[in-house]
């Protein structure tokens, strides 16, 4: 149960920062997704392209596009341009814990 007090939120009994708590729900919004998740395993793989994360999920290449900006806005996957190309990684830079947590539990779905 999430209760506000004066310093932030209230969850589970640790308080929270208003936006570590938005942080969070955009995290997991943005994880929830089983598309996104296939997504973020096949990146995990070592695709990189638009072009590999289709062949390797069967995803269309618009439908993919548009989660890669959602997974980029929140910081889950980076892109990095270079000419005409675009390539997609895990953004693992981030040391929120999190962040890194979402990433394991997505390493450790089958599907």
């Amino acid at each position: 149960m999430r209760k506000q007090t004066k310093r932030g939120y209230t969850i589970g009994g640790i308080v929270m920062k208003s936006m570590r708590v938005e942080r969070l729900g955009k995290l997991f919004r943005a994880a929830a997704n089983p598309k996104r998740i296939r997504i973020i395993k096949a990146v995990m793989a070592g695709s990189s392209s638009i072009n590999d994360i289709s062949m390797n999920t069967a995803l269309p290449y618009k439908t993919i596009e548009r989660h890669l900006e959602i997974l980029s806005s929140v910081g889950l996957i980076q892109k990095t341009r270079s000419g005409l190309m675009i390539d997609y990684d895990l953004n693992t830079n981030d040391k929120d814990i999190y962040h890194k947590t979402i990433l394991q539990l997505i390493n450790q779905v089958n599907y």
